[in-house]
């Protein structure tokens, strides 16, 4: 019986399969490994397997579009990011500026404490004129994520320092993020003779 000839290394083919699936980072290193131990399996093998081209053209191909997913993720995630940032910083500017009704940012049965909230905050520290965002954490929970994010609050009689928690909600679509504010706290300042103040009420506490 005729002895069998080289065949090609079945790594090499599935390196090449997965590497051209390669629309993310993961997927894109599961393709340079695969290739990469296609590539000591060939050399060991003492020409009883073939498929080095394949190899590496996987290992290629997976790193080019692996590079390639990774900058697309990176723009998508800083688009969401800067969504997020700005939908917080107009939540915040209508609930203690002067502007639409800022209920509207916050769950229907918070809705009318938002308002109150904002009414008072007004009245001690007058209207909100500026407000920046940085990020902070991120909650992944059975119902969507939650972030909160840091606030750098500008008031008619001076600055405060706060935090906000926001839920995410993503169109399927456009996956345009659209947030739902779930509770806002503002830092004391002795001196504005600001006690600080959150909404909704700290541990059972009164929001002042």
């Amino acid at each position: 019986m005729a002895a069998n000839g080289p065949r090609r290394d079945p790594a090499a083919i599935a390196a090449l399969a997965i590497s051209v699936l390669a629309c993310c980072p993961v997927v894109s290193l599961l393709g340079v490994l695969l290739g990469s131990l296609s590539l000591v399996r060939i050399r060991a093998s003492g020409g009883a397997l073939t498929g080095r081209g394949l190899a590496w053209a996987a290992i290629a191909v997976s790193i080019v579009l692996g590079i390639g997913s990774s900058t697309v993720l990176e723009r998508v995630a800083g688009r969401a990011q800067a969504e997020i940032s700005s939908q917080t910083r107009l939540a915040a500017t209508q609930l203690f500026g002067d502007g639409p009704d800022p209920g509207a940012w916050w769950p229907s049965e918070m809705a009318a404490g938002a308002r109150e909230f904002g009414d008072r905050i007004r009245a001690e520290l007058g209207t909100l004129k500026s407000v920046t965002t940085s990020q902070g954490d991120t909650l992944w929970t059975g119902t969507g994520a939650q972030e909160t994010l840091r606030l750098h609050m500008t008031f008619e009689r001076g600055d405060i320092i706060g935090a906000t928690r926001v839920a995410i909600s993503a169109d399927p679509r456009t996956w345009t993020p659209t947030i739902s504010m779930r509770s806002i706290e503002l830092g004391e300042s002795p001196s504005l003779g600001f006690t600080g103040a959150a909404y909704p009420a700290v541990d059972g506490e009164a929001s002042r």
